[in-house]
C-alpha cells in the first residue's frame, strides 16, 4: 500500500491491510525519510508507506510518534506495536533486523569506523542547510571534502564497495538535492566536479 496524496489534519487513521507488513509513515520529500525508503527497497523488505502532510499534520501522527516527525517505522508484528523513530536508528535496525544483503560491515572496526562517518554527516547537513537558506557554500563543499577523499582511499565504486552500503544510503538524499540547492543559489552555487570526482562518478553509477 502506498497513499498518493499526503494525509492532513483531520483526516481518520489509514485503513492498512493486516498483514503483518512494516508501516512506514513518510514525507514524499523529506531526505531522512528517503534514508529509510532506500535501505527498505535495497533489502527487499515488503512495507506500506503512509505519506503524511507534515504542514498540516493528522492529529493520529502523534499516537504513532508523540514528537509527530517522520520517518516512523511501525512494527506491527511485535507486541504494542513499536513504532521506531530517527532514520539512522530504524536503518540499522533493519540491517540487523534482516540480515540479507548486508549494508554496515559486518567487521566491528569497520562497522565503528563507518558510524563514525554517518555521525560527522550530520555536521555536513548543518552547512547545507545554512546554504539553502543563504549561508556560505564553502563550508558545505568542505564537509563534502572529507567523503571525496574517503571514497578515493577505497578505491571503490561506493562507499560499500561494488555495490551501495549504509554510508552511500545515509548521504545520498542530499547528493541527490544538490540541483535543489543549484536552483536556490542561482549564479552563486559553485560546485566544482573536478574538485569531487569520485562524488560525481558515485551519483552517475548510483543513477543507473
Amino acid at each position: 500500500l502506498s497513499n498518493r496524496a499526503s494525509i492532513a489534519t483531520g483526516s481518520p487513521t489509514p485503513n492498512v491491510p493486516e498483514d503483518g507488513i512494516l508501516r512506514l509513515y513518510s514525507m514524499r520529500f523529506c531526505p531522512f525519510a528517503q534514508r529509510v525508503h532506500l535501505v527498505l527497497d535495497a533489502k527487499q523488505i515488503p512495507y506500506h508507506s503512509i505519506y503524511i502532510n507534515l504542514t498540516e499534520k493528522p492529529e493520529w501522527l502523534f499516537e504513532k510518534n508523540p514528537q509527530g516527525k517522520v520517518p516512523a517505522l511501525e512494527l506491527v508484528r511485535e507486541p504494542g506495536p513499536p513504532v521506531l523513530t530517527e532514520s539512522l536508528l530504524i536503518c540499522e535496525y533493519l540491517d540487523e533486523q534482516y540480515p540479507l544483503r548486508p549494508l554496515y560491515p559486518r567487521d566491528p572496526l569497520k562497522k565503528v569506523q563507518e558510524k563514525l562517518l554517518i555521525e560527522h554527516f550530520g555536521a555536513v547537513l548543518g552547512a547545507f542547510f545554512k546554504a539553502s537558506d543563504g549561508g556560505e557554500l564553502e563550508p558545505f563543499w568542505t564537509g563534502l571534502d572529507i567523503y571525496e577523499r574517503e571514497l578515493s582511499w577505497r578505491n571503490t565504486d561506493f562507499f560499500g564497495g561494488e555495490q551501495t552500503g549504509i554510508l552511500d544510503y545515509m548521504i545520498w538524499p542530499w547528493c541527490e538535492r544538490l540541483e535543489l540547492l543549484k536552483l536556490q543559489r542561482g549564479e552563486e552555487y559553485n560546485f566544482d566536479e573536478t574538485r569531487f570526482p569520485q562524488l560525481v562518478s558515485l551519483s552517475s553509477k548510483a543513477l543507473q
